[in-house]
Formats: C-alpha cells, structure tokens, sequence
C-alpha cells in the first residue's frame, strides 16, 4: 500500500468548533500528580514479562513551553495536555525504539537502551542535558514510568511524564487486534484506507487535550490534539490552541507539498473534552479536517482501542 507522507503545517485563523472553554474548572493549569495518572489508567498489563517489545498503553501528563530564553524564565506560552497512547516498542540493534503521538508538546520516534551498571531496569535515551533527557524505569516488562524533556524547536520545550503498562505482547498492531479489539480508518484524498492496510505500519496512536495560556495577550484556551505516527517516523496529526490550528498535510507524487485537507471552513467531530472520560475504551480518538470549497477534499482519521475481554 502506497499511503502518502504526511506532515504538520501550522495555520493561524479563527477557531471556528470547539472553542475555548469558559469554564475555568475545566481548564487544566498545571502537570498530572503520578497518582492522577494511575488513577486514570483503564487497564491491568497484559501479555508477559518475556521482552519489553510489545504494544504498550502510556497514560501521560505533558507541557510545552514557548519562548522561556533561561532556565530561570517565565515562558511566554505554557500548554498542559493529558492524555493515553498506544505506542508500539520495538527492539533494535542498539536497543528499543518507541514513539510518541498523544500530545504536540513531541511528536516523533525515541530510540533508547538499558542503563549499564544500574540498579532495577533503567532505560535511557542516553542524551542527557538541562533540556533533554528520556528515562524509563520498567516492571517485570509489563510497567512503566517515565520522564521525557525535549527542546522541539529553538523556542520551545516539551516535557512528559507518563505511567504505561503493556497490552500485549504483539509488536505491530494488527497482530495486537488478535488480542483486543482495535479498529482505525483513514481517509485522504477520496481514498479510503481501513484498518487491514493501516494495521502493519501504524507505531502510535493518541490524544490529548488540556489548556494553553499565552501570557502576553492574557489570552488562554482549551487545547486539543489528535495523532498517530507510522513506520518510517511518519507523524500525522491535527491539533489547536490559542486559535492556532495544525492541518495535515501531504506530500504528492512529484515530492511537492500539497493540501490533504484545507483547514478554511474547517469543520471537527467528536472531540473529546478529556481522553480520560472513556472507561468503556482504552483509548478512542478521531478527527476530520475539510474544504470549505471542495467538499471532496477531506482528511479524517478514526481509532478505537477496546478493553481486553475479562
């Protein structure tokens, strides 16, 4: 299968669904306590302990500051996102590798081995600065938890810590289906593509929402974000806040950037206030972005993760 490569392209207009929330209690100000994150966990491990490699549920609070120019400074935005990912681990050469999707504070592949010499099962990404740094410490191959700190780009931070626990065994999702009950569909261009030809190259699938505050305007926000990675580092996503919008976006045939989907006109469904709300799922998540002018230019994405049968 033949599915293009897409990235993200930041567009700035009006947010014209799923505004900005006025309820101030709703709006989530600061990072997730570990003991909020085990709280919202839907899920006992699953699989065995025989290898780290599997399918793995990461529940995550994240922050992504912009424009702090010290360690000491106050950022000029702060994003706080919530949310759970399925993510694939898989072994290398050097290690293991993984992915992050859930939340734009990082998106993209994280590649990482065991700590020599140290105590317990510590795995490190071995970059370690005031700003960059991924440690995990594992459970019998069937917990986790975590810390991630990243520069994304010369302005900007993310940050996460997480608790996971493993879903299966499996290292694609289409052998994890065999297990529990997942289903995603993709639609680009016109074209459908179901979840018999996403299962094999999908590495990561979440969501996230949460607040943003742009302390210069005195501006503030709900935030939302909605993503998937596929092999190769592919990472596909739409995300808002602080009336900015993040589109997909397509490569075509010749190697030029062209629009998957227009984001003028742009219309959501079934957003989420809080990935957490779902206990009837381990993780559900989608999104659509459409053409005002062209109907027929649609991209929209949908995944469904269900809780193991008891």
């Amino acid at each position: 299968m033949n599915i293009k490569m897409l990235a993200l392209a930041p567009l700035t207009i009006a947010l014209i669904a799923c505004g900005a929330d006025s309820d101030g209690d709703k709006i989530n100000k600061r990072m997730l306590s570990l003991d909020e994150l085990e709280e919202a966990i839907p899920v006992t491990a699953q699989g065995t302990d025989a290898s780290l490699a599997g399918l793995w549920l990461m529940q995550f609070t994240s922050r992504l500051s912009v424009d702090s120019t010290t360690e000491d400074a106050k950022a000029e935005q702060v994003h706080y996102l919530h949310g759970r990912q399925a993510t694939l681990i898989t072994e290398t050469e050097n290690g293991f590798k993984t992915s992050f999707c859930g939340s734009y504070a990082f998106h993209g592949d994280i590649n990482f081995s065991k700590v020599p010499d140290a105590d317990g099962a510590s795995y490190s990404a071995g970059l370690v600065t005031d700003t960059t740094h991924f440690n995990l410490n594992i459970s019998d191959n069937l917990e986790m938890e975590g810390e991630l700190m990243i520069p994304v780009n010369d302005d900007a931070v993310g940050e996460y810590q997480l608790l996971g626990v493993k879903l299966s065994d499996a290292t694609t999702f289409a052998d994890a289906s065999n297990e529990i009950d997942i289903n995603a569909s993709l639609a680009l261009d016109g074209t459908q593509y179901e979840f018999s030809e996403l299962g094999d190259i999908l590495t990561c699938v979440g969501s996230s929402s949460g607040s943003a505050t742009d302390d210069d305007s005195g501006q503030r926000s709900s935030a939302y974000h909605s993503g998937f990675t596929t092999t190769g580092g592919a990472v596909t996503a739409f995300s808002f806040a602080l009336n900015e919008i993040e589109c997909p976006v397509g490569i075509n045939d010749s190697g030029d950037e062209a629009s998957a989907a227009v984001c003028d006109g742009m219309n959501t469904t079934e957003i989420k206030e809080s990935p957490f709300d779902e206990r009837e799922a381990i993780l559900d998540t989608q999104f659509r972005v459409e053409s005002e002018n062209n109907p027929e230019q649609i991209f929209e994405f949908s995944a469904q993760i269900g809780l193991p049968e008891a």
